[in-house]
């Protein structure tokens, strides 16, 4: 995906340019999306630090744009900074300037060249991985930004990709995948593919004492199973033992005579048969536990109803994001370790917080907000409070935290899905005119005041409780 970032104090300058890019992006139909359109300068260097992805920045020729220039020349050494007018600040990364003083036709103009030069440069990249997502949207990412791919544990026909930017869920099966990649990658478990260039090195002592989990950047998990630990770690040592000489790997035996040769030869050979009859006998005991293990039934512990499921006013950080309710439609989330909750306001914004220091990483393009986050915190979204449809649709897909819908009458919706892994789903005053669709595996569902079409009213908790008020 190529990101443009938008950062204009001129209100009419910046809604210009925001729109420039829109129809940019739906006119070419490009791989593109503005990760963000403000003019509030703590608000562009967050959505730097968070992304972390190679894009494309229009900056304001303000004093607070060269701030954001030199911040984006730490986390984005391949993007291309764009200045709105002439401004004091230069920089190595500034690849040119869009005259403010010029007509409209000519601002579009320059908007639309500067958009198309740098997204040719972007999708001529060959180290770039082309996929398709689910709802069959085109997408892309560079392979050194891949950390693993994952069977969805909801549904084995889709595939998780975990970057160290954000997570994709694609259609496909992992087989089919694993044919298009390179040697750089390992099918470590039968529902993880994993790439070897971004192993932390200290992960690969818990390989050894057959941990099975690989933890990756931002925490993120990979499985590995027993049998394939010995496999990963010979392809990750085998290439640098090819590489060296055998004097290297043996440092006595250039300094030995013919005769010293002749005895010490055949001892070395019946150690190297030693080490080989230990390890085929290691590894028949480490498959026959394995297969053990496997078949040993899984135990989840019983959850118990909560006594008081009221909500918790929970302090949030100073930073936050502020959305106009009319340029969000649709409502798409995705979590591993955050709980979200949905409530009423005053204002007549989105507001987005979260109780971690920096905002959650998000997008909006063609009317979609797109939010996700992976670190252990909790995300607000507040919305107005009116009698008017905020969201038409929701999707959210969370693996580990809760998700609370409260007092929010105003959040009408066409079509609501969430699916939450570990935790609890709670729902009030909520009504779905199309379909309602609620799955938790280890958690419990409370509904209150909850209407849906009865055929496409979807509940289920696995391993848990349904409670309905």
């Amino acid at each position: 995906m190529f990101f443009v970032f938008i950062y204009e104090e001129n209100e009419h300058r910046k809604h210009l340019l925001t729109e420039c890019v829109r129809e940019y992006i739906i006119v070419t139909e490009s791989d593109m999306e503005i990760a963000i359109s403000t003019g509030n300068s703590s608000e562009i260097i967050a959505a730097i630090q968070l992304h972390r992805a190679r894009g494309l920045y229009f900056l304001s020729s303000s004093e607070q744009g060269a701030k954001a220039a030199a911040i984006i020349s730490q986390y984005d050494t391949n993007g291309a900074i764009i200045g709105i007018g002439h401004g004091a600040w230069h920089s190595e990364k500034k690849s040119g300037t869009i005259e403010t003083e010029s007509d409209e036709r000519l601002f579009r103009k320059n908007v639309y060249a500067f958009l198309k030069k740098n997204y040719e440069n972007y999708i001529s990249d060959e180290n770039l991985y082309r996929f398709k997502t689910r709802g069959n949207g085109h997408s892309s990412c560079a392979y050194d930004e891949i950390l693993f791919f994952e069977t969805d544990p909801t549904n084995s026909r889709w595939i998780i990709l975990h970057t160290k930017i954000k997570k994709y869920t694609l259609v496909g099966t992992l087989n089919n995948i694993s044919q298009e990649l390179g040697d750089s990658f390992f099918r470590c478990h039968k529902s993880f593919v994993i790439n070897l260039d971004n192993i932390p090195e200290e992960e690969l002592s818990g390989i050894e004492r057959n941990k099975g989990i690989i933890v990756m950047q931002e925490g993120a998990e990979c499985h590995v199973s027993v049998r394939k630990s010995r496999e990963l770690l010979k392809k990750l040592s085998v290439s640098s033992v090819q590489q060296r000489p055998v004097s290297e790997l043996f440092p006595i035996l250039p300094f030995l005579d013919t005769e010293k040769k002749s005895f010490f030869i055949p001892i070395i050979g019946v150690f190297f048969l030693i080490c080989i009859v230990l390890a085929f006998t290691t590894g028949f005991l480490l498959n026959r536990n394995e297969n053990r293990n496997e078949n040993t039934p899984e135990i989840t512990p019983e959850i118990s109803e909560p006594e008081n499921t009221s909500a918790i006013n929970i302090p949030m950080s100073a930073a936050s994001i502020r959305i106009p309710a009319n340029e969000a439609m649709y409502l798409s989330l995705e979590t591993t370790q955050s709980s979200v909750i949905i409530e009423p306001h005053q204002g007549d914004y989105i507001r987005i917080q979260s109780t971690s220091e920096n905002l959650p990483p998000y997008t909006l393009a063609n009317n979609n907000l797109q939010i996700t986050d992976t670190d252990a915190s909790v995300i607000i979204i507040s919305i107005p409070q009116n009698t008017e449809p905020i969201f038409n649709t929701i999707h959210v897909r969370m693996e580990n935290g809760n998700i609370q819908i409260r007092g929010a009458s105003a959040l009408a919706t066409q079509e609501l899905e969430m699916s939450v892994m570990f935790g609890s789903i709670i729902i009030s005053n909520i009504s779905a005119t199309k379909r309602l669709d609620l799955q938790t595996h280890h958690g419990n569902i409370y509904l209150e005041n909850v209407n849906a079409p009865p055929d496409n009213f979807i509940y289920n908790a696995n391993r848990g409780y349904i409670i309905t008020r």
